[in-house]
């Protein structure tokens, strides 16, 4: 799991899932969007992206280029990270930079 760390250069492994996690169990799902509703102010939106999902488990053939996704998916999100926490560097700190 990840987290946002409370200080610079705190990593931002929270821990781990007891159980299989959404994007195991769905290979085919591009990304998971979590919403973070905060009071008086707008939510967070913070994606996790499934780079290289199995797209022979779609209905119909997918045919935006995987660099595409990764752009339509920063575009809305407060934060991105893919399933390999590659991008996890970004987020070192609270708030978001």
């Amino acid at each position: 799991m990840f987290s946002l760390p409370e200080f610079d250069g705190k990593s931002n492994l929270a821990g781990h899932q007891t159980e299989r996690g959404i994007l195991h169990d769905f290979p085919g799902l591009f990304a998971i969007t979590f919403m973070l509703p905060r009071w008086g102010e707008k939510p967070c939106l913070f994606t996790i992206w499934n780079i290289g999902s199995d797209q022979t488990l779609l209905e119909n053939p997918c045919k935006v280029a995987e660099s595409e996704i990764g752009d339509l998916l920063a575009t809305y999100s407060d934060g991105l990270n893919d399933h390999h926490n590659e991008r996890g560097y970004k987020y070192r700190v609270v708030p978001l930079r």
